[in-house]
C-alpha cells in the first residue's frame, strides 16, 4: 500500500479526481501514471499529474518509493517551472484507489437531529439527539447506541469531562447532565440554569458552559454550579479554553439578535467583553493552533481574535449560513455550512 501525505495549500488533478488544501489519505488498488521531475537545486524530486493540460498541476514529491509528500504552492510553482523545462523528467507509476475524501453516513432509528458531537474517552463519538431527547454514541465502525433518561431534554452540547464521563447541556430541561461511558445518567439541576447551550472542559478540571438567561455557567465534577453574570454577556452560545487559559465565548442573543460580541472569562470569574463592526451573529468558536480564537459569524463570514483581543474576518462566497467551526489535525479550521450544505476549510 502507498500512503500519500499532503502539506500545504496545493491543487491537483490525480486519477481523474480533483483535490485541493491539507489532506491525508491512502491508495491501494488502481492504476496511475505521471511523470516524475527532478528540480534544480534541492535535488527534491516531484510529479507533475496529466490529464488537464495545465502544468500547474505539478505537485509533491516522490521519494523512497513508498512516501509522496505535497509542498506548498511556492514549491509547488518550482516544481511546474522544471517540468516545463523538462529537466530530468522520468516516467513514474503508482497503483492505487484514492480513500481522500470518502464520506461515510451512518443512519439509525435512534439518531434523530443530531447536534452536538464529540470524542469520548472510549475512542467513540458521543452526540446529542435534539429530536428524540437522547444521547448517541457511535464507534469508528459505526455501530450505534442510544441512551434515554427523563432528564435528557432537549440536549445541545456535549463535551469530555475530566473524570472520564460525558457532560452535556439539557436546554428544555434546565439542567446539566453526566453520562458514563456505559450509560448510566446523572442529572443537575441548580435555579441559575436556565438554558444551557455550549459546554467545554475548562483547564480547571471543571466544566464550563453558556446559558441563554445571559450568565456563563461552571459546573465541577462533583455536581456543585456557580454561575457569572455580567452586563456584556447577552444571550451566550458556544465556548472554548484559550492558549491563555481562560475560557472565550461568543455572544449573541439568537432571540433578540443583539450581543455580537466575543467573551472572556477566567477562572477566577473575571471578564472581558470585545465587540467590532465585524462580529455579527457569532456563535460557536474554537481554539485554533495559531493560538487566536476562531468564531463563526452567522452572517457568512469567519471570525478570528487573538488572546490579546485583535479581531479580523475572513468572507468568501464558500461560506454559508456557517455554524460549527473546530480546528483539524491539518492545521486548518474546519467549520459547517448550513445554507450551503457543505464542509469549509479556512487556513489560519
Amino acid at each position: 500500500m502507498l500512503t500519500i501525505k499532503w502539506k500545504g495549500a496545493v491543487t491537483g488533478n490525480i486519477g481523474g479526481k480533483e483535490y485541493a488544501g491539507r489532506a491525508h489519505f491512502t491508495q491501494s488498488a488502481v492504476s496511475y501514471s505521471g511523470e516524475r521531475v527532478v528540480t534544480n537545486g534541492s535535488g527534491d524530486e516531484g510529479f507533475a499529474v496529466p490529464g488537464t493540460g495545465n502544468t500547474s498541476n505539478t505537485i509533491g514529491s516522490f521519494a523512497g518509493g513508498s512516501t509522496l509528500t505535497a509542498y506548498t504552492s511556492d514549491t509547488a510553482s518550482a516544481l511546474t517551472g522544471a517540468c516545463n523545462r523538462k529537466k530530468g523528467v522520468e516516467h513514474l507509476a503508482l497503483t492505487g484507489t484514492f480513500t481522500h475524501g470518502v464520506v461515510t453516513t451512518y443512519t439509525d432509528p435512534s439518531i434523530s437531529s443530531p447536534l452536538a458531537i464529540t470524542v469520548g474517552p472510549d475512542g467513540a463519538l458521543w452526540f446529542t439527539n435534539q429530536g428524540n431527547n437522547s444521547i448517541g454514541r457511535i464507534t469508528t465502525a459505526g455501530v450505534v447506541s442510544s441512551y434515554t433518561d427523563p432528564s435528557i431534554v432537549g440536549s445541545e452540547g456535549i463535551a469530555a469531562g475530566p473524570d472520564g464521563a460525558l457532560w452535556f447541556t439539557s436546554f428544555d430541561g434546565h439542567s446539566i447532565g453526566r453520562i458514563t461511558t456505559a450509560g448510566v445518567s446523572s442529572n443537575y439541576t441548580d435555579p441559575s440554569i436556565t438554558g444551557p447551550g455550549g459546554i467545554t472542559a475548562g483547564p480547571d478540571g471543571a466544566l464550563w458552559f453558556t446559558d441563554s438567561n445571559d450568565s456563563i455557567g461552571r459546573i465541577t465534577t462533583a455536581g456543585v454550579i456557580s454561575s457569572y453574570t455580567d452586563p456584556s454577556i447577552t444571550g451566550p452560545v458556544g465556548i472554548t479554553v484559550g492558549a491563555d487559559g481562560a475560557l472565550w465565548f461568543t455572544n449573541f442573543n439568537q432571540f433578540t439578535h443583539d450581543g455580537h460580541s466575543i467573551g472572556r472569562i477566567t477562572t477566577a470569574g473575571a471578564i472581558s467583553n470585545y465587540t467590532d463592526p465585524s462580529i455579527v451573529g457569532p456563535l460557536r468558536i474554537t481554539a485554533g493552533p495559531d493560538g487566536a480564537l476562531w468564531f463563526t459569524n452567522s452572517y457568512d463570514a469567519i471570525g478570528r481574535i487573538t488572546t490579546a483581543g485583535d479581531i479580523s474576518e475572513y468572507t468568501d462566497p464558500g461560506i454559508v449560513g456557517q455554524e460549527g467551526i473546530t480546528a483539524g489535525l491539518d492545521g486548518a479550521l474546519w467549520f459547517t455550512n448550513g445554507d450551503g450544505n457543505s464542509i469549509g476549510r479556512v487556513t489560519p
